[in-house]
């Protein structure tokens, strides 16, 4: 119980700083909302064009691209507070030491670096969420919410697995940047784009969950999600797993340097 009151008190102070600090410097998270609505708008850009070039494969109409986006990047923000962002640095520096000697969860330490009024980003794309769900009269909105959930636990357990590779592979940031760039690749641009290439695991990855099925899950649309569903599972679980061992007995092995 102390613990717990420890890692609430020093969140609300984390938020606290964060909003603060927003006061202060307006146009640090005003740019990184310009950046991400003009994001969203280029992508919304380049499917009309590509939409009016060939054949409409997604079957998607163009609230369904804005929904897309919208979710991304609420569903991105989020990740903030999970990812354990630059883990194979602050264990090599000794960052991690300093959150292990404090009287809170040294997750919670660590992945409080990221916030700095990511939370604020996060509830502003809600209610744009929110309002395109109603007007597009979309279905499913229970089922919806769960694939986002488990979208966001699978990618944090995605983006770990490769964080903790680059640790004991000493600090190999080109697997992080690859892992990145893959999981970029599918939710901007979605797996069905890829169908029938050497891409198609795409379609097991996370960021999938939250965009591709999503959109297909609350048009009530379900053959992908149930084809797909069991490689899903199995590949949350192989990560789960390989993320286990690699600790559980890495950790044995390892022989530090520097």
């Amino acid at each position: 119980m102390k613990l717990f009151k420890s890692n609430l008190v020093f969140m609300k102070e984390v938020y606290s700083q964060a909003f603060k600090q927003i006061k202060e410097y307006p146009i640090n998270f005003f740019s990184v909302v310009y950046f991400d609505i003009s994001l969203t708008a280029v992508y919304l850009f380049f499917y009309s064009i590509i939409q009016s070039l060939s054949v409409n494969f997604l079957n998607w109409t163009y609230l369904d691209f804005i929904l897309l986006y919208v979710t991304i990047q609420m569903v991105n923000k989020a990740t903030y507070f999970f990812i354990l962002r630059g883990l194979n640095k602050q264990l090599l520096s000794g960052e991690l030491n300093v959150w292990k000697c404090k009287p809170i969860s040294p997750f919670i330490g660590m992945s409080s670096r990221a916030k700095d009024g990511a939370i604020f980003t996060t509830l502003l794309f809600i209610p744009f969420f929110i309002v395109l769900y109603i007007y597009g009269s979309y279905q499913n909105l229970l089922l919806g919410i769960l694939l986002l959930l488990f979208g966001l636990v699978y990618y944090t357990i995605y983006s770990d697995f490769f964080e903790s590779i680059a640790f004991f592979i000493k600090q190999n940031n080109f697997i992080i940047r690859i892992s990145k760039d893959v999981a970029y690749l599918n939710d901007r641009f979605t797996p069905k784009v890829f169908e029938g290439s050497r891409l198609n695991f795409l379609f097991y990855l996370p960021t999938a969950l939250f965009g591709f099925y999503f959109i297909e899950v609350v048009n009530n649309r379900f053959d992908y999600l149930i084809q797909h569903i069991s490689g899903i599972l199995i590949s949350f679980l192989l990560f789960v797993i390989g993320t286990y061992i690699m600790w559980y007995y890495g950790l044995k092995k390892y022989e530090a340097f520097g």
